[in-house]
């Protein structure tokens, strides 16, 4: 196995490897389950996502770019719904209430 990246928490390490599984890139993530001893345990055990091929690595830093400014990115403004007039979150696509379609 390969190391390509610490994550702060499990959470963002289950993020990359979802990013890495969408581009079929096999991969494992050590130390996932310590995050209940992290107060016991030393911070530098967080959990660590590996690729399993080495040729996977430039493949895995250019997921871990995108990972990244994604997670920067500003978050996109709310959007009224023109059927119903209600409020969704920019990143919707449909209308939480009606279920229509929302214009960016």
């Amino acid at each position: 196995m390969y190391p390509v990246y610490v994550a702060k928490d499990l959470i963002e390490a289950e993020l990359l490897v979802q990013r890495l599984n969408d581009r079929g890139i096999p991969n494992a993530v050590q130390n996932g389950f310590l995050q209940g001893l992290l107060g016991e345990l030393p911070m530098s055990l967080r959990p660590t996502v590996c690729v399993l091929e080495e040729r996977d690595q430039s493949a895995a830093q250019l997921c871990i770019r995108e990972m990244v400014a994604a997670l920067e990115a500003p978050d996109a403004p709310d959007v009224v719904c023109p059927k119903c007039a209600e409020t969704s979150p920019g990143n919707f696509e449909e209308c939480w209430k009606c279920r229509a379609e929302l214009c960016p």
